[in-house]
């Protein structure tokens, strides 16, 4: 490129020493045009290789990371596995052979000795009980229901005689403390309580005084 752009450099300066000024500034045109050209194409080139280096440069990293990923699982599967068995001392481990070359009658004989020698009972036998006739349940105790005395009584109005209304409305207006209109509503949403929660006596005179205009009345 250095070589070129003195090429062009000394052909400016020989085209302006000599010549027809029109003539030399045609050259001169076309001598700066194909320098223009030239330096665009360099540009160009230099521009992709530049991204030729950055996509080699990434591929690069990448198959750095792809390598350590791979050593690394290398490295695991060549470790060896943790043993999750239980390890016996020596001591144990001889004993246990040499018991395993014993002969059955030896076992026995084993066993006898080690009982013995560390005092351990045999295990008694737990006897079957003899399933006998099972015992008579007792009775049980008869309830003594213990009835109590009623204290309490309502009176219930159940129907009257029409003919006798004005005088039940009153008789009920004067028991329950309502005006005409109230004592009205009440007879004739007959049966209805007039009185509740109160004495036996009081409960009968008051019958006796609805008994009297006309009503038929129940204590309860």
């Amino acid at each position: 490129m250095k070589k070129k752009i003195l090429q062009y450099s000394i052909k400016k300066q020989s085209i302006k020493r000599g010549g027809d000024v029109d003539q030399k500034d045609d050259l001169l045109f076309s001598l700066d045009a194909k320098m223009f050209s030239s330096t665009t194409r360099v540009l160009s080139l230099s521009t992709r290789l530049s991204k030729q280096i950055h996509r080699l440069q990434r591929q690069e990293r990448v198959i750095q990371a792809c390598a350590n990923c791979m050593r690394r699982a290398q490295c695991t599967l060549a470790s060896p596995h943790e043993s999750t068995e239980k390890s016996y001392p020596p001591k144990i481990q001889s004993i246990v052979e040499d018991i395993g070359q014993l002969t059955l009658l030896e076992v026995a004989d084993l066993n006898e000795l080690l009982k013995k020698t560390l005092k351990i009972k045999d295990a008694p036998v737990m006897a079957m009980a003899s399933a006998g006739p099972a015992a008579p349940a007792k009775e049980e105790e008869e309830e003594v229901t213990t009835t109590r005395e009623q204290t309490s009584f309502d009176v219930k109005l159940l129907g009257f005689d029409t003919a006798k209304k004005i005088a039940l409305i009153k008789e009920i207006k004067s028991i329950c403390g309502l005006n005409l209109v109230q004592s009205k509503t009440f007879v004739e949403k007959t049966p209805q309580i007039v009185k509740s929660g109160i004495s036996k006596d009081e409960a009968e005179k008051m019958k006796e005084a609805l008994v009297a205009v006309g009503a038929s009345v129940d204590v309860l």
